[in-house]
């Protein structure tokens, strides 16, 4: 790994949480504490926090070549994406079937690519 490709992955980590912060402080009191209570529900993590760190480690997985933490990126998004199209199946079942097949579809592509006969068609 050159110097090259760790500025990237130092700067894929350290852009997201800095922008983080930088919103988080300029929330007025009464949006801080809706964030707060948001934060204390167990699916906001499973859906929301599993979808973006599940993207970091996507891509520092891509950047490093490191194929464990691509799967493992993957595997958190598909299953963000599988609760989300469960949450949603409350208030549109026609929008929680497009979700679904989408998710299915995405990580049905990937491991298409990712196996042998993938790798000689791709």
């Amino acid at each position: 790994m050159d110097v090259v490709e760790i500025i990237l992955l130092i700067a894929l980590w350290v852009i997201p949480i800095s922008f983080i912060i930088f919103n988080y402080r300029k929330l007025d009191d009464e949006e801080k504490e809706a964030l707060k209570i948001e934060l204390k529900d167990p699916l906001f993590y499973l859906v929301e926090g599993c979808r973006y760190l599940g993207m970091l480690i996507l891509f520092t997985g891509t950047g490093t070549s490191i194929p464990l933490l691509i799967h493992i990126g993957i595997g958190m998004m598909a299953t963000s994406w599988i609760t989300a199209a469960i949450m949603m199946w409350k208030v549109s079942q026609k929008r929680s079937v497009l979700l679904n097949n989408f998710a299915y579809g995405y990580f049905g592509l990937f491991l298409y690519s990712n196996s042998k006969e993938g790798r000689n068609v791709i």
